[in-house]
C-alpha cells in the first residue's frame, strides 16, 4: 500500500505554494479593481456630458440692408422753394483732387440754394484757394484752430453775397499762403494763378477748377427763388466749441439754416462725456434761442445713429460701445428731438430701410449697403404743422453721389401762402 501511494503522489503535478498573506493581497486587489470599475462607470445624471467639448459655432457676417427706393416729392410750381443740401466731404482737398467734378455736378443736377459741407479739414491758409470753388456761389468757411487737418465746415450760397461776411471769421483769417495753391493742380491752360475773390466765379474760373468739362451755371437764368440772405454767422457762441469750426448759421428772410458737424465721441469714447455734458446742452440752447425769432433748419453730420433701423448691424455686441451708436448718444438725440424738433426724413419716411448715409471705406461696406445714418435734416416742430408759415416739402438722400464716405442729404422747404 505504501508503495502504491508513493507512486500515485509521484505522478501528480506539483502545486504552487501560496501563503495566506499572498491570498489576502490578491483578494484585496480584486476588490479594489472592482470598486474602481464601479466608480468609473458614468451615472446617467453626471456632469460628464456637460464637460464634453461643444462644437465651435461659425461666426456669421452681418448682412447688409438693401436700400428701399424712395420717390422724391413733386415740388409745386406755384410756390417758391428753398433747397438745402448738406455733405460731409471727409476732406475737401481730397474731393477736389479725386473727384474734381463732384461738387459742380451736384450743384448742376440738384440746384441747391445752400450747400453746406462738413469735415473740410482746411486750415486758414487753404481758404483763399477755395473761394471760387463752385461757379455761381459765394463761399464761407470756418476752420479748426486747435488741430490741423481736422473738422471744419463751409457753406456755399447761390448768388453773390460777398458783402454779408468775411469768407472766414476775422479771428481765423490769416495771411495769404506763400505755398502753391491746391487748386493749381486742376487748372487748365492757365499761365497765371487765379486771383481768389469772394464774388461768384465766371465760366473761365470754372474751366480752371475742372479741366474735364465746363458745367458752370448762369444763376441769373435759373428759374429760382431770389434768395434773400440777411447774415452769415460762425459758431454757436461758445469759444470752447467754436475753435473747432463746427457750425455756420445762415439767416434767411423767414428761417434760420444751421450747418453742423457734431463732435465724434472717438474710437475709445474719450469725448463722449464732453459731447453729452457740454456740446449737446450748449447747442440746444443756441438753437432754441434762434427759434424764438424764426423757425430753424439744422443740417449736417450729427454723428448719431438714432434708431435701430439706422444701423445695419444693430444687434452686434460691439455696437453699444461704438461712437455714434452708444445708448447715451442715441438717448440724447431723442431728448433733443423732444425739446421741439423733428427728424424730417423719418417724418416723411418712417419705415424706410437701408437709408444709410455713411459707410466704412476701410471695409468697403458701401456696395453691400452696410452703413449708418449719421446725416440729418432736422427742423423746428412747427414746420411739419399745417398752420406754419414755413413748411417741409421734401427730405431726401443722394446715395449715388460719390467722393466721400458719406452721401449728401437734402431738404426742401417753402413758405406757406
Amino acid at each position: 500500500r505504501l508503495i502504491s501511494l508513493v507512486r500515485t503522489l509521484a505522478t501528480m503535478p506539483p502545486k504552487t505554494a501560496v501563503s495566506s498573506k499572498a491570498k489576502r493581497s490578491s483578494k484585496s486587489k480584486q476588490l479594489i479593481k472592482k470598486d474602481t470599475e464601479i466608480l468609473d462607470e458614468p451615472a446617467a445624471d453626471s456632469s460628464t456630458e456637460s464637460k464634453a467639448k461643444k462644437p465651435k459655432l461659425k461666426k456669421v457676417a452681418s448682412q447688409g440692408v438693401p436700400r428701399q427706393p424712395l420717390p422724391r416729392v413733386s415740388l409745386p410750381a406755384d410756390k417758391p422753394c428753398i433747397n438745402v443740401v448738406s455733405w460731409n466731404v471727409n476732406g475737401l482737398r481730397a474731393v477736389v483732387k479725386n473727384c474734381p467734378e463732384a461738387l459742380q455736378e451736384l450743384a448742376q443736377e440738384h440746384k441747391p440754394d445752400l450747400l453746406f459741407l462738413q469735415e473740410t479739414k482746411l486750415q486758414e491758409g487753404h481758404v483763399a484757394d477755395f473761394l471760387d470753388l463752385l461757379p455761381g456761389y459765394s463761399a464761407f468757411y470756418t476752420c479748426s484752430t486747435t488741430k490741423k487737418g481736422y473738422s471744419g465746415t463751409a457753406v456755399l450760397i447761390r448768388g453773390n453775397h460777398s458783402t454779408l461776411a468775411k469768407p472766414i471769421p476775422p479771428r481765423l483769417k490769416s495771411k495769404k499762403s506763400s505755398t502753391p495753391s491746391i487748386m493749381d493742380a486742376f487748372k487748365k491752360n492757365s499761365k497765371s494763378p487765379a486771383v481768389p475773390t469772394t464774388t461768384p466765379a465766371t465760366s473761365a474760373a470754372a474751366d480752371e477748377v475742372t479741366p474735364a468739362k465746363d458745367i458752370s451755371m448762369d444763376i441769373a437764368e435759373e428759374e429760382a427763388l431770389d434768395l434773400v440772405v440777411k447774415s452769415v454767422e460762425f459758431g454757436i457762441g461758445k469759444a470752447a466749441h467754436d475753435q473747432e469750426g463746427r457750425s455756420i448759421t445762415v439767416e434767411l428772410e423767414d428761417v434760420y439754416v444751421v450747418g453742423l458737424y457734431v463732435p465724434n465721441s472717438g474710437q475709445k469714447l474719450e469725448r463722449l462725456d464732453y459731447r453729452i455734458s457740454n456740446w449737446n446742452p450748449d447747442l440746444t440752447a443756441y438753437l432754441k434761442e434762434l427759434e424764438t425769432r424764426k423757425p430753424v433748419v439744422v443740417v449736417g453730420d450729427l454723428n448719431v445713429a438714432h434708431l435701430d433701423m439706422d444701423i445695419y448691424n444693430y444687434e452686434a455686441k460691439h455696437i453699444k460701445k461704438s461712437s455714434g451708436c452708444t445708448p447715451q448718444e442715441r438717448s440724447a438725440f431723442t431728448q433733443f428731438l423732444e425739446s421741439g424738433f423733428v427728424d424730417s426724413f423719418r417724418h416723411l419716411h418712417p419705415e424706410a430701410k437701408g437709408a444709410f448715409t455713411y459707410w466704412s471705406t476701410r471695409k468697403n461696406n458701401r456696395p453691400e449697403s452696410k452703413g449708418l445714418r449719421l446725416d440729418y435734416c432736422v427742423v423746428s416742430k412747427c414746420m411739419v404743422e399745417d398752420s406754419s408759415d414755413m413748411q417741409v416739402l421734401d427730405s431726401y438722400q443722394l446715395p449715388d453721389v460719390i467722393g466721400s464716405d458719406h452721401c449728401p442729404v437734402g431738404i426742401v422747404v417753402t413758405k406757406h401762402q
